[in-house]
Order: C-alpha cells, then structure tokens, then sequence
C-alpha cells in the first residue's frame, strides 16, 4: 500500500517545534497580546449621556392624634387654640340615626314606634367642640 500511514512511520516524525515568546522575523521582540474585546457597545462618537439622580424630600407636620372619640364629653388639647379642655358634645340626627327610624318602621313600628331614634341620644351622632373658640374638634357617627 503506498499511500497508507503505519504507526512506526508517526514515531519516526519529530514533533513540531516548540513556540517561543519571540517573534524571530522581529529581532527577538517578544510577543504583544491583544486586548481583551470591549464588553460594551460602542456609542460611535456620542458622548455618554449623564444619569439624573432623584431625590425626595419628606416634610413633617405635626399631627394631633385625637384617641377614640367616646359619646361623652372628654379631654384633650384644642387643635386651634391649643388649650386643654374638656369637649362640648351636641348631638344631632345623622344617617345612622335615620337607617335605625327605618329599619325600626320596616319590621312593624308603624305607629310612631320608628320616631324613637331622634328622641334617644345614643342613636345620634355626637360633635365634639371647644367651649374656648367653638371650634369643631371630632364627629362620631353612630355606624
């Protein structure tokens, strides 16, 4: 066979030569790497645009608290004049106070039975206001 390749014939071959860190057609200059490849996208001649920053700014108000208004009066701080005192309470017919008339007429109280609600003080709704500047302070709603 006279083309064929046999096993002693490739051990008879040297092996290549082995490569060196000098560049013979240079003079003995060593080799430059390259460097590595960018890792962005060129922006061809733009310039990079500036990122805007944001900031937020928090104001504190201070905020009177009113606890849970009751039906009675109570004390606690004027919000306008800013004294301690003790609440006036009026009280005046809401929706609540109309819902129970009607609910109260619906289910048979037809002979004056319903009117009962804007006669009791617990089925109204209670405003508190400063007896100092009359100021209108809290509201609870019978619902």
């Amino acid at each position: 066979m006279a083309g064929a390749i046999h096993p002693q014939d490739m051990t008879s071959q040297s092996a290549p030569p082995p490569y060196s860190v000098y560049d013979e057609s240079k003079d003995g200059v060593p080799y430059q790497q390259q460097g590595s490849p960018p890792t962005h996208a060129s922006n061809f001649g733009i310039p990079p645009q500036p990122i805007p920053v944001y900031t937020q700014t928090t104001f504190l108000q201070p905020m009177m608290t009113m606890p849970l208004v009751s039906r009675s009066p109570m004390h606690t701080q004027c919000p306008r004049c800013h004294q301690q005192i003790i609440t006036n309470v009026q009280y005046e017919t809401g929706g609540g106070t109309w819902l129970i008339a009607f609910l109260i007429c619906l289910f048979g109280g037809v002979f004056g039975c319903c009117l009962i609600p804007l006669c009791i003080t617990d089925c109204q709704d209670a405003i508190h206001s400063c007896p100092a500047c009359h100021n209108h302070i809290a509201r609870r709603n019978v619902f």
